[in-house]
């Protein structure tokens, strides 16, 4: 068996025509080869702003067994009809290891700077660019919207969001409105939604760490005592996000379970239980859950609006009504919460105050409005 080599070299692929500027152009599959010029993997890179920096999953760089000794970098704008221009790269050296965020952080001094530079977390529904490897299946870059992001206890954010088209996202970065880099996708776990993938985010202060770090050896991404991204708790939450809760309910428990062993129990963990009770029917679980987030987060509008949705289901209408109000004192104009504030008044009787809802809910969302006056016969 030949020996690991101490360094790898990374080749460019430019095109020879003009490209439009873009986050794309920073996009880089990565391919490994092993000294009989083999490729042995494929994963994505994405070249910072700060000169001779590469983003790259430290997940797939990882991988146990394989002999890789070199790593090239060609760019995905390259087509076959056009003649490539090559220039080669070698690694300096590995600047950051992060597993908690699939992030290795590799120094090539020759590497121009790219991209628009590191953002912070953006919100929910904030619209975000995926730029991925896709791995024969869909395009390498597509828009999405991020679900609400669950910060674990070490600070870390998990984010997930939506693929139309179901074809997965293996690898690859999630860039802001302002083509500023704001995350890493997380590997996909055994069973996953293909309709759904996880990230964290990428702090600025973490990008500006590697550009003042020492550095160490490449070969140190694959050596023993680096924690594999499979076993961060990140990795864990994230799993317990896009696994199908219909299908697989104990699965997703088992890793929120295993989550709470290493940090506790937490609002997103006990928001995030809650939803799998109440969705496997468990309504005093899920009760319970709700209540524990409530107490641990009380300016989390999400928790007083779920604990509302649990008990109205529960058949505990007035208890719901107060739930839903706590709600509305953090987010007043909500719709849902006012649509189903008005649902659980009429249930326990006291219609009088549902009707005072629903010019509220007129005003908001009319059409959720027309719905709330068919439902409740107004």
């Amino acid at each position: 068996m030949g020996r690991i080599a101490t360094g790898f070299s990374l080749l460019l692929l430019c095109a020879a025509w003009p490209l439009q500027a873009g986050p794309a152009d920073c996009l880089y599959e990565i391919q490994a080869e092993s000294e009989a010029g083999r490729t042995v993997l494929r994963t994505v890179g994405y070249a910072l702003d700060g000169a001779g920096l590469l983003a790259a999953p430290l997940h797939d760089l990882q991988q146990g067994g394989r002999r890789w000794s070199s790593l090239r970098l060609v760019s995905p704008a390259a087509r076959p009809d056009q003649e490539i221009l090559r220039t080669s790269f070698t690694v300096d050296a590995v600047a950051l290891v992060d597993a908690e965020r699939n992030l290795a952080v590799l120094r090539s001094a020759a590497l121009p700077a790219c991209g628009a530079g590191v953002g912070d977390r953006p919100p929910r529904d904030a619209p975000v660019t995926v730029l991925r490897h896709g791995r024969g299946y869909g395009s390498p870059r597509f828009g999405t919207t991020l679900q609400r992001p669950v910060i674990l206890p070490s600070g870390v954010a998990v984010m997930h969001f939506a693929i139309a088209d179901g074809s997965g996202a293996p690898a690859g970065f999630l860039l802001d409105g302002g083509g500023r880099l704001v995350g890493s996708i997380l590997p996909p776990a055994s069973g996953a939604d293909r309709f759904r993938a996880a990230a964290v985010d990428l702090p600025p202060d973490l990008i500006a760490a590697a550009l003042a770090a020492p550095g160490r050896p490449p070969e140190t991404i694959r050596s023993a005592g680096v924690v594999a991204v499979r076993d961060t708790t990140s990795m864990l939450f994230a799993t317990a996000l896009v696994l199908d809760r219909r299908e697989s309910p104990e699965t997703v428990l088992a890793c929120l379970a295993a989550v709470e062993e290493r940090t506790g129990e937490f609002p997103g963990l006990l928001l995030q239980r809650g939803a799998v009770e109440f969705d496997r029917g468990n309504l005093p679980g899920a009760i319970s859950d709700f209540k524990a987030a409530v107490a641990a987060a009380p300016e989390e509008h999400l928790a007083y609006y779920n604990l509302g949705i649990s008990l109205g289901a529960d058949g505990r209408y007035n208890a719901a009504a107060e739930a839903f109000r706590s709600a509305l004192r953090l987010i007043p104009d909500d719709p849902r919460t006012l649509y189903n504030l008005a649902v659980a008044l009429a249930a326990a009787n006291r219609p009088d105050e549902a009707v005072g809802l629903y010019s509220d809910l007129s005003r908001v969302d009319p059409a959720l409005a027309a719905d709330l006056k068919a439902l409740i016969g107004l």
